[in-house]
């Protein structure tokens, strides 16, 4: 971000943040999670995550959506 930020010179544009949640495991650092690849039965969430993000920044591009939206995305037993 401090790179665009730079760049643009200016902070003024719509941005798409996406959490990934915390590690289970209580000793894993934050950068070892998110880095991790993801595992088989996580791929179908990712999948839905990928999508979703499109449809939202295709809105923020096409109809220059600039207030805050929450997109949430929950895994069920069957996955999605």
């Amino acid at each position: 971000m401090e790179s665009i930020v730079e760049h643009l010179g200016h902070e003024d544009f719509a941005r798409v943040r996406l959490g990934i949640g915390r590690p289970e495991e209580k000793n894993m650092a934050e950068s070892d999670y998110v880095l991790k690849p993801f595992e088989e039965d996580e791929l179908p969430v990712v999948k839905k995550v990928i999508d979703e993000t499109a449809r939202l920044a295709e809105r923020v591009v096409f109809e220059g959506v600039t207030d805050p939206v929450t997109l949430v995305i929950k895994e069920n037993k069957e996955g999605i």
